[in-house]
């Protein structure tokens, strides 16, 4: 078994970038929206390619209708909120650890 560390000196090939894309089974590209926010906040991050999409539901924000996604990954699962008619991100919450 070996264990790779993060080093300071670590070469720039051993840094992957996960790449943001449309999926077949996200047709309101809820999955591709958050992944392109969660890149904007870090470039390296691979958590965007970790996501699924465990519930979709409707749901209300600071009095506004909106999409509730519920995400598979990490923890209790990261929720995100969009617009119900622009399909816009409202707002993520990442989920309790």
């Amino acid at each position: 078994m070996s264990i790779r560390c993060f080093c300071l000196d670590k070469k720039h090939s051993d840094v992957t970038e996960c790449a943001c894309k449309h999926r077949d089974d996200d047709p309101d590209e809820y999955l591709l929206k958050i992944c392109k926010y969660i890149k904007k906040k870090d470039r390296y991050s691979d958590l965007p390619c970790k996501y699924g999409i465990r519930q979709i539901s409707e749901d209300s924000i600071d009095a506004r209708l909106a999409i509730k996604v519920e995400l598979t990954c990490c923890y209790l699962g990261d929720i995100d909120f969009f617009d119900k008619q622009t399909k816009e991100l409202i707002e993520m919450h990442y989920g309790a650890k």
